[in-house]
């Protein structure tokens, strides 16, 4: 009872956070705008790649993502960006972003398609390491159409958000720790943290809300563990266990980076005890363009 009385005053508080946000955006004194290069366009592209290796189905393949994008920012303080997956034939980005500073404090709107905000604690295609998302992720909304704001301070960053239809989202993280809500969909809490060469530890965990529709009725918690140990420059060598209302599976593997400490072009090699041996090539492209 406690905690559904909390996610209910956490909901309320969604609609009057936004509004805040946006009177505080209004009445931000313009000589402390948001530092964004003013008048650029931003195009970027990146793909992935994965092929299986088992007896059933060998040499199979797969392109997961293949994305195109832009960031187009007028003045100081807006951007409009667009981002399209060829190989799901869908518009996964298109809004309208306000951003300006208020005291020391960087705040944002952002009206149209955007990422739901609780999704920025999971990484994001271009940068996921593994051949999948943790299972941690299913049966959550990933893209949201509404308006969403943020507000920045330091280590904390707070982010909440409204889309469909009577839809609330709330996302605050502070340093490595971050917890997260979605109406009728569940909550949970991510911890990410790098202590050293050999212990890059990033651990998450959701519970989800009991309603129809979803793909894994019986899976109420899943939660996983991932650590990493970088090998100079260009190796890293990954391991994910996932563990929750299932049969635990894990996937471990290494990874070459062609770009030194660039993360978004690699060539890799893993072991998934749900899909055995694969390979994955990913590769991307960014250039700045000043208008």
């Amino acid at each position: 009872m406690n905690q559904r009385k909390l996610l209910v005053a956490i909901g309320l508080a969604t609609i009057p956070s936004l509004l805040f946000l946006a009177l505080a955006l209004i009445s931000a004194d313009p000589a402390t705008a948001a530092t964004t290069q003013a008048d650029s366009l931003q195009v970027y592209a990146f793909a992935g790649n994965t092929t299986t290796f088992e007896q059933k189905e060998a040499g199979a393949y797969q392109w997961d993502w293949s994305r195109f994008g832009f960031r187009a920012y007028t003045g100081e303080n807006f951007m409009l960006r667009m981002e399209y997956d060829f190989s799901s034939n869908a518009m996964k980005y298109s809004y309208l972003e306000y951003m300006n500073n208020y005291h020391n404090w960087k705040l944002g709107l952002q009206f149209g398609r955007w990422l739901i905000p609780c999704m920025y604690n999971w990484p994001g295609p271009s940068t996921l390491a593994m051949p999948r998302w943790s299972y941690s992720q299913n049966d959550l909304s990933v893209y949201g159409t509404g308006l969403s704001g943020y507000a920045k301070h330091g280590q904390f960053k707070l982010q909440a958000g409204t889309f469909g239809y009577q839809n609330y989202v709330a996302n605050v993280q502070y340093g490595p720790i971050s917890a997260w809500w979605t109406k009728d969909e569940g909550q949970g809490a991510f911890f990410k943290q790098s202590f050293c060469s050999w212990l890059n530890l990033f651990t998450g965990w959701t519970n989800y809300e009991n309603r129809p529709g979803r793909d894994f009725p019986n899976r109420r918690n899943a939660a996983f563990v991932e650590n990493h140990i970088r090998l100079g420059n260009r190796v890293r060598v990954y391991t994910q266990y996932d563990f929750g209302d299932f049969n635990g599976t894990f996937i471990s593997g290494i990874s070459y980076l062609l770009i030194p400490g660039d993360v978004e072009n690699t060539i890799s090699v893993f072991y998934d005890s749900q899909d055995l041996w694969q390979a994955r090539l990913t590769f991307s492209f960014n250039q700045m363009f000043r208008l």
